[in-house]
Order: structure tokens, then C-alpha cells, then sequence
């Protein structure tokens, strides 16, 4: 095997190089239970570090995610009805990923759902105390720090900073975004929002508070620290802080 790159400048003593000729996530899930990951870093992958699918009672705690080619992934959202296949539908739910790092990937941070759609049953997933800085580095459009979607996932005391447009966006039905911190995101956005919904008036009952959006300053155009888009309804914001520092 012989790689070849072309380097801005000549590397420095010490300098190092990665690559990767992994195609598949290093972690691939699917219903699983019960799986306790933490204190590992995942790297450099031409994937997903982690994906997940409709899995139950996942807990992920203090790894970091970082240089790789696709988000990490723990979703499942379902969207039949009990019986309606044949059983009880597949959902993913009471997840947590807890203290995480994820920085510096090519197109997106984590997408995160669970719960029923169909039903409204909660996924009563959380994403808490979790660090999201400078995602999609290889995306002009699209490809969010944060992803959420399905139904009943909460967010909460997360710093998401450094993004440069898409940066929080959801799907969905009763969220709840609480004390997080947003900053210097939507740096090369037009029309959007740090949080953005779009177009769905059956996705109602989110819940967006105790927020805090600062140095969130577009080159292109207007940004809204929140951004209810295109029909999209049943949202409450209350009690955050929206504070613009221009030098």
C-alpha cells in the first residue's frame, strides 16, 4: 500500500499523520441492552465511531469521539403500533451518554433519538455534561454538532461552541433542552438558528429553557438563537439568555 497527501507546509519534528482504512463504525450495535462504555477515545475512523440502533439501557460515559468521517449514532425511533408487526415495536430508549467529548469530526457531532412516534412512548434518553466543539469540518451545509429526534430526549448541561452552521437540530415530540451553553456557532449560516425545528405541526410539546447563546454571529446573514421554522409549532422557550458581543 502507498498513500500519497499534500501537505500545506513541511511537517514538523514530533509531527504526526493519520489515516484511516476502517469502512464500518469501530462500535456497531443493534438491540442491544444493557452495554456500559466509558473512559475510551475513538478516533480517525472513515465512519461512525459508535452506532446504535434500537438499543435499551446503553450507558456511554466519559469517551471522546473525535476525526472521524461520520457522526457518532445512537438512535431508533419507531413509529408503528404495539401488534402492529407482530409484537411489541422496536424503540430505542433509556440510553445515556454522559460526559462526552466530540470534536473535530468531518460531518456532524451525534445523532441521538428513541421513543415511538406513532405511540408518543418517551425514549426518556439523555444527553448530559457533554462537550461539542468545532463538528462538520468537511460539511458547508448541514451536518449538526447535535441531532435529536423521536420522542422524550432531554439535553441538558451540554457546551456546544465553534460551529459553523448547523449546530443544534431537532425532530420530533416532547424534548426538553435545559441549561446548556451555546457559543460562537452558525458562523457561516443564512436564515437559521443555533436551535432549529422545521415543518411538522403534529411535532408539538418541546420544551426549551435556561439556555444560555452567546457570540452566535453569522458572516453570511441572520441567525436566531432559536428558530422555529416553516409551520413548525407547539414549542415553548422560556427563561434563556441571548447575548451579542460584537469587537
Amino acid at each position: 500500500l502507498i498513500f500519497y497527501t499534500l501537505l500545506d507546509s513541511a511537517p514538523k519534528d514530533g509531527d504526526a499523520f493519520y489515516f484511516s482504512l476502517l469502512p464500518e463504525p469501530i462500535i456497531y450495535m443493534k438491540g442491544a441492552s444493557g452495554v456500559k462504555i466509558r473512559n475510551i477515545e475513538f478516533a480517525v475512523t472513515r465512519n461512525s465511531p459508535l452506532r446504535g440502533s434500537f438499543c435499551n439501557g446503553v450507558e456511554i460515559d466519559k469517551c471522546a469521539f473525535r476525526s472521524c468521517g461520520k457522526p457518532f449514532a445512537l438512535d431508533g425511533v419507531s413509529y408503528d403500533r404495539p401488534g402492529e408487526k407482530g409484537g411489541a415495536p422496536l424503540v430505542s430508549k433509556n440510553n445515556r451518554i454522559t460526559n462526552c467529548k466530540f470534536f473535530e469530526n468531518a460531518t456532524g457531532g451525534a445523532s441521538i433519538g428513541g421513543g415511538n412516534k406513532r405511540t408518543l412512548e418517551k425514549s426518556d434518553v439523555l444527553v448530559y455534561n457533554c462537550d461539542f466543539r468545532k463538528n462538520a469540518l468537511r460539511l458547508t451545509v448541514g451536518g449538526a454538532a447535535l441531532s435529536i429526534s423521536g420522542v422524550g430526549v432531554r439535553v441538558a448541561n451540554c457546551h456546544i461552541s465553534d460551529q459553523r452552521q448547523s449546530t443544534f437540530v431537532f425532530t420530533g415530540n416532547d424534548h426538553l433542552f435545559e441549561n446548556n451553553l451555546f457559543e460562537r456557532c452558525c458562523q457561516f449560516a443564512s436564515d437559521y438558528g443555533v436551535i432549529y425545528t422545521y415543518s411538522n405541526l403534529a411535532q408539538m410539546g418541546t420544551v426549551i429553557r435556561y439556555n444560555f447563546f452567546t457570540n452566535n454571529h453569522s458572516e453570511l446573514g441572520s441567525t436566531a438563537g432559536v428558530y422555529v421554522d416553516e409551520s413548525h409549532a407547539g414549542v415553548l422557550v422560556r427563561h434563556n439568555i441571548f447575548l451579542s458581543l460584537i469587537h
